[in-house]
C-alpha cells in the first residue's frame, strides 16, 4: 500500500474510534437517565395506589358511619 493511502486509514481508523467513544458516552447518559425515569415511574405508581386506597376507604368508612349511626338512634 502506499504511503498516502495507509496515512489516510489511520486518520480514517482514529475517527471512527473517536466516534464510537462518543456513542459510548452517549448510550451511557441513556441509560442513566433511562434509570433515572424508571425510579420515577415507580414512585409515581406507589404515590397513585396509595391515594387510590384512600379513595377508596372514603365511601366504605361513610357507609359504616351512617350505618353505625342510624342504628344507634333507632
Amino acid at each position: 500500500m502506499p504511503e498516502e493511502q495507509l496515512d489516510g486509514w489511520n486518520q480514517w481508523a482514529k475517527h471512527v474510534l473517536l466516534e464510537l467513544e462518543r456513542l459510548d458516552k452517549c448510550i451511557s447518559t441513556t441509560k442513566k437517565e433511562m434509570m433515572s425515569v424508571r425510579i420515577e415511574i415507580a414512585s409515581l405508581q406507589v404515590k397513585a395506589g396509595i391515594w387510590g386506597m384512600a379513595a377508596g376507604a372514603v365511601p366504605i368508612l361513610l357507609y359504616i358511619a351512617v350505618n353505625y349511626f342510624s342504628k344507634k338512634f333507632e
